[in-house]
């Protein structure tokens, strides 16, 4: 954000201004509709090891705060940009309409291209490449959950395949109640030179073991390491006395904050992590084949945290690891079903990819160049292409 804002504020041609607001809203715009409180949400791309445990260290955190206030004023840990505390820019009317007024739950899909660029420093822009990452996230009042629900290989050969799955966070869910109250599942590496390309806790550079499914309330998860890796077991960020009420009934987690339920599955069962800095908050799942499951719940849909837990363990389970194909049957969202180059939804393939964005407040055509902002039947449509916004 920090050029575009110097953009906006110092740029001579009228034109680039233009585009520096923008890009600006837009900007805000997706990040708002993917957070919670000041929380982000789900998935992400670029993220470093101590924003995906702690949300306070996200630069979104401070910004977040700027223009629309959060609940963590004092938790604050990363800097403010300083060109946003000086800027003149200020959001559009509508970003504060949905920062503000969601009440209601809602998905929210949106597909980014590939990353084309160089492996060698300084990196150099390659021909884009067909493809793209495609997130979804689930929004509620009471947490979000998201995942890169698909991402497309790079071609054979290409230049471009050495930055597939750099530093991403693949799937998260997130409760407001703590800024740390995160749970998310990860193949830990020691694979490049930031340590977040493919970290303990972040990235999954060179590797690409995992595939991820996120419908509604539930995040379907698959690894399948290569015998290569140094690291043959995944792990899970679980903040065990964050919780009022964990159970653990065989590969099942239950945990329980306030009248949100949380059930994790676990294929190849798990330990907790007992002693250094991560002790009570990971738990460890070992065999190169494995399969993860979450769902969340409260209790307006399942009634009591025993109810829950009952629920979930009749929901079938089935994972094959020779076929890495996974099928789980929940109570709520139905038959979903995943394998590495498809998912299925109460028997119809999801198609992809996704629309630039998808949900009741962004809504782009992929590739499109034209976004409608929704809100309280009034539109705005941001139409790169000509460097407009209309207003209806």
């Amino acid at each position: 954000m920090e050029c575009l804002l110097c953009l906006y504020d110092f740029a001579d041609d009228p034109e680039l201004v233009k585009l520096a607001q923008m890009m600006l809203d837009l900007l805000l715009l997706d990040m708002v509709c993917d957070s919670l409180d000041g929380l982000y949400g789900g998935a992400h791309g670029r993220i470093y090891a101590p924003v995906a445990l702690d949300h306070t260290r996200s630069s979104t955190f401070p910004l977040y705060y700027l223009y629309f206030g959060h609940g963590y004023r004092e938790q604050i840990h990363a800097p403010c940009l300083i060109a946003a505390l000086c800027s003149g820019y200020r959001p559009q009317q509508q970003t504060y309409e949905i920062a503000l007024g969601r009440e209601q739950s809602y998905v929210h899909q949106e597909s980014k291209h590939l990353h084309c660029i160089t492996c060698e420093t300084p990196h150099k822009q390659l021909p884009q490449e067909d493809g793209s990452i495609n997130k979804y996230t689930y929004y509620t009042p009471r947490y979000i959950i998201g995942a890169v629900n698909f991402q497309d290989a790079y071609a054979l050969e290409s230049k471009a395949g050495w930055y597939a799955h750099h530093q991403q966070h693949q799937w998260d869910l997130s409760l407001p109640k703590a800024t740390t109250l995160k749970i998310f599942s990860h193949h830990p590496g020691h694979y490049g030179t930031e340590g977040s390309e493919h970290g303990y806790w972040t990235g999954d550079l060179g590797c690409g073991c995992g595939h991820f499914f996120g419908e509604k309330n539930v995040v379907m998860a698959m690894y399948e390491i290569p015998e290569t890796q140094a690291l043959h077991w995944i792990h899970c960020h679980v903040p065990r006395d964050a919780f009022d009420q964990v159970e653990e009934e065989g590969n099942y987690l239950f945990l329980r904050k306030s009248e949100v339920y949380i059930s994790l599955f676990i294929q190849n069962g798990y330990i907790w992590t007992t002693e250094g800095e991560y002790a009570r908050k990971e738990i460890i799942s070992h065999g190169r084949s494995n399969a993860i499951i979450c769902e969340v719940g409260d209790e307006m849909t399942f009634g009591d945290f025993a109810s829950f837990r009952r629920t979930i363990r009749q929901n079938r389970v089935v994972f094959d690891p020779g076929r890495m194909e996974l099928s789980y049957h929940s109570s709520l969202e139905g038959e979903l079903v995943m394998d590495k180059s498809k998912r299925v939804v109460r028997g119809e393939a999801v198609s992809f990819p996704y629309p630039t964005y998808h949900g009741p407040y962004l809504v782009s055509a992929f590739n499109s160049g034209v976004i409608e902002v929704r809100t309280n039947e009034k539109k705005a449509t941001y139409d790169f292409n000509q460097i407009t916004v209309r207003y209806a």
